[in-house]
């Protein structure tokens, strides 16, 4: 049996009351066309598993509090899985091991060391409205999927 790499990198809130979906809720930023394409990605391969929320909606604000997220940092993609929330780099590598045909990228994701995973993450975070600019729509493949 494998263990998880990424649960050191796990936050956990015991205040936080788990959602009444069974899904795991992907919390990304509405605006950034990597992020939308990321998710049109996710939706094509998840198999239905994941459900996403703008953090920047009520939900996604409440979510992010309740975790300990900070919702006005657009650098943040989280996702939620019962009271446990993984982010940034971690969010990455929980979200990769679920998707067919990608599982081997979130184990290579997996094997990187922490620090240079959060770092490719936060620099890709931080240019991603200069090289991919931004988005005000919702693609129609994840419209059924979306919690707000």
């Amino acid at each position: 049996m494998s263990r998880c790499l990424l649960r050191p990198r796990c936050t956990t809130c015991s205040m936080a009351k788990p959602l009444a979906s069974h899904h795991p809720i992907i919390l990304y930023d509405g605006t950034c066309l990597l992020c939308s394409r990321c998710l049109q990605l996710v939706a094509v391969r998840d198999g239905g598993l994941f459900k996403f929320t703008p953090l920047t909606s009520p939900l996604g604000q409440n979510l992010a509090k309740q975790h300990g997220i900070d919702f006005a940092n657009p650098h943040s993609v989280a996702v939620i899985v019962g009271a446990a929330a993984y982010t940034q780099a971690a969010a990455v590598g929980y979200i990769l091991q679920r998707l067919r045909g990608l599982v081997w990228l979130g184990h290579l994701w997996q094997v990187l060391p922490a620090m240079f995973a959060d770092g490719l993450y936060l620099l890709t975070a931080r240019y991603r409205y200069r090289i991919f600019g931004r988005t005000m729509t919702c693609h129609p493949a994840l419209r059924g999927r979306l919690m707000e």
